[in-house]
């Protein structure tokens, strides 16, 4: 790159709708600086020029949205802001160490749009990106060298993560190579994982595998060993994929890999670098279960019934302690909350138990176990007499009991030699009743 003596002048002009952007090449690179709150914004820039857009300072983990269009080569550069210098002072930044290397785009023509998630190994960074056309020293010779003048448009948005979203960003993976993308996920079976993918560069394949499978495709072995149903092959697009996972792949250590290798059949060939979005959602199963210690359908009346809801899938964490009710009289309003419960009911009835569970994400799903509820305990009865009682013919005999029931007792009944003498069939809540008799010397 030739430098010219002088000072420098920059003009701004408004040309159809567009602001245009040129700079003098120096020893220090001047771009033009723009903040992220402005954006969506469009510009024209001349040869040898650039814009610098100002980010912001950015929380990890927050992922973003960017979308591009331009209509000849440029160069897409981020770089955190204590590795910014390296760029503006002209030395050499095509490093890892010192740019976003799989959010950087060299080349780059026409449209695209890709998502990249703030890197957790640091604080709260400011991060800056960098519309080139330039050529630099410190560019080694590679990217667009600013040869031509190139309009441009760019949008950035934060994206609002959803539940079950388990990864979004971005992933370069280079040329005969794989990477993953995210894992171990374990799921229940009935659980859908969804797969989106957009690439900017290359044209990769997405499998998922199981940890034997990686492992095996780790150590050379073929990408035959993967479950086929679940492929992505050849992203040279959007492409989308859901599978349902079956109970061969529950609670089984599953991997989403981004393969830039040959093959398969009808798959990349893994000859270019590959820079691609992938998102990764899941559809749990939402299936309340109820059980028991004791699995039956009849129970006593007053018997203390253990129901447990934790056979409910939730692999995912798709149900929170909070997340479990129980509706035990049939009006549909909840009586108790969590995933155990414990009560009788007083009575005998034809009755049922609703179990309702609330996702995180606001789904509610309920089932329903009847139970037969009946008084299948005798009543208890004692008869309050100290040893033996002797008394003679027509002699007053007074005898006390105490009697209960776990649900009520119907009636009293006093027997002699196994002839019924006294009957109450009317006592309310009594819990005692006497008789009286005498043996007739007859």
């Amino acid at each position: 790159m030739e430098r010219q003596p002088g000072s420098i002048f920059a003009v701004v002009i408004i040309l159809l709708s567009a602001q245009y952007i040129h700079a003098e090449s120096k020893a220090i690179t001047n771009c033009n600086n723009v903040n992220a709150t402005s954006l969506p914004d469009n510009w024209t820039l001349e040869q040898q020029s650039c814009v610098r857009i100002d980010l912001g300072e950015l929380e990890p983990s927050k992922t973003f949205d960017f979308e591009i269009s331009s209509n000849n080569a440029i160069d897409i550069l981020l770089f955190p802001a204590n590795s910014l210098e390296v760029y503006l002072n002209e030395q050499s930044y095509r490093n890892e160490m010192i740019w976003q290397q799989e959010s950087v785009f060299e080349n780059f023509n026409g449209d695209g749009e890709w998502h990249w998630t703030v890197p957790d190994d640091r604080e709260k960074t400011r991060w800056y990106m960098i519309i080139d056309n330039f050529a630099h020293p410190g560019d080694d010779g590679m990217g667009a060298q600013g040869e031509l003048e190139v309009q441009v448009s760019l949008d950035m948005q934060e994206i609002m993560t959803q539940p079950y979203t388990i990864f979004d960003s971005i992933i370069r993976v280079d040329t005969s190579s794989f990477s993953v993308a995210e894992g171990p996920i374990v799921v229940d079976a009935g659980t859908k994982i969804n797969i989106f993918a957009r690439t900017m560069e290359g044209n990769p394949d997405i499998f998922i595998m199981t940890e034997e499978q990686k492992n095996l495709y780790s150590n050379g072995g073929t990408a035959a060993s993967r479950i086929v149903e679940a492929d992505l092959l050849l992203v040279s697009s959007e492409m989308y994929k859901q599978w349902l996972v079956p109970e061969s792949y529950e609670d089984i250590n599953l991997y989403v890999i981004v393969d830039n290798r040959a093959g398969p059949g009808g798959g990349g060939a893994g000859t270019t670098i590959a820079k691609t979005t992938v998102t990764i959602t899941l559809d749990p199963i939402i299936n309340p279960v109820i059980s028991t210690l004791n699995p039956q359908q009849t129970y006593d009346v007053g018997e203390l019934i253990s129901f447990s809801a934790l056979d409910t899938p939730n692999r995912s964490n798709q149900i929170s302690d909070s997340g479990y009710s129980w509706d035990v009289d049939q009006d549909d309003i909840p009586d108790f909350f969590g995933p155990i419960l414990d009560y009788m009911w007083p009575n005998p009835d034809n009755a049922s138990l609703k179990l309702n569970v609330l996702s995180t994400d606001g789904t509610m799903v309920s089932t329903i176990l009847a139970l037969q509820i009946e008084d299948n305990t005798p009543p208890n009865a004692s008869i309050l007499v100290n040893g033996d009682l002797q008394k003679g013919y027509n002699q007053t005999i007074l005898i006390s009991a105490l009697f209960s029931d776990n649900w009520g007792v119907e009636s009293i009944e006093w027997l002699v030699d196994g002839i019924i003498e006294q009957s109450n069939a009317s006592i309310g809540d009594a819990v005692s009743s006497s008789f009286t008799f005498s043996f007739d010397s007859n």
